[in-house]
């Protein structure tokens, strides 16, 4: 009963609030913490991207965690999910790599086109040759008003994918212009953020995330494990 006790009160006792700059998190029951992480939002094309990101030599670590959301929501309190967000993480330690892409992404619309062949009627009319029956008619002396086709004239023209006017929506129901990435089908992960604004910008971010991912080490193949307890407090970077 006194183990039971102890045991509540541990769960219950809230978690101590981060100095900015600082991150957490535990990955395979190694606990990593720094004081130097931040975050930068670039908003482009009706879409902004959160990256939050640290690099801290002395532990040997890479960590990258980024959302693409649309332009202004960077604004609101978020919880974003990789089963509908284009969410991704990247670790890179002394363990091996940690990695999460979407499971579906949208291919992007980078000025690709292909050619195609398009068929155009023009004024002129074809010389079409008689039938084995037209021509036994004619030398019959009857003669049939014949009608003929007019010409046709190929161009080849650069056009793009049918996709690159669908919807989002329209194109993960379709296929059309989607990237599977088969290698994460079993993955999911979260991010939650708390956006400090001042006068309209975004000046810092709290936050927290979890989820399963592929990892690596170094010498070995990628298996599905998880990362917990991720906790930060960062400032905001906007890209010019």
């Amino acid at each position: 009963m006194r183990i039971f006790a102890v045991t509540i009160l541990l769960a219950c006792t809230p978690l101590v609030a981060l100095g900015e700059g600082e991150l957490q998190f535990s990955l395979g029951g190694r606990a990593y913490a720094t004081q130097h992480a931040a975050a930068l939002v670039t908003t482009r094309n009706g879409k902004s991207r959160i990256v939050v990101a640290v690099k801290d030599i002395n532990q040997r670590f890479l960590l990258m965690l980024s959302a693409d959301v649309a332009a202004g929501n960077e604004k609101q309190p978020l919880y974003l999910s990789s089963a509908d967000t284009d969410l991704a993480v990247t670790l890179r330690s002394s363990q091996g790599v940690f990695s999460l892409l979407p499971q579906q992404q949208l291919a992007k619309d980078a000025n690709i086109t292909y050619v195609e062949q398009v068929n155009i009627e023009t004024d002129e009319f074809e010389d079409e040759l008689e039938s084995p029956a037209e021509i036994q008619d004619r030398l019959r002396g009857k003669f049939h008003a014949r009608r003929k086709r007019k010409k046709m004239r190929s161009e080849y023209r650069r056009v793009k994918p049918a996709w690159t006017r669908m919807s989002r929506q329209n194109r993960l129901e379709t296929g059309a212009g989607v990237i599977q990435n088969g290698a994460f089908r079993d993955t999911h992960f979260t991010l939650q953020l708390t956006p400090n604004v001042v006068n309209g910008k975004v000046v810092s971010y709290q936050g927290s995330f979890s989820g399963s991912g592929r990892f690596a080490a170094q010498s070995g193949s990628g298996e599905i494990k998880m990362l917990s307890g991720g906790r930060f407090h960062v400032r905001v970077e906007h890209a010019p």
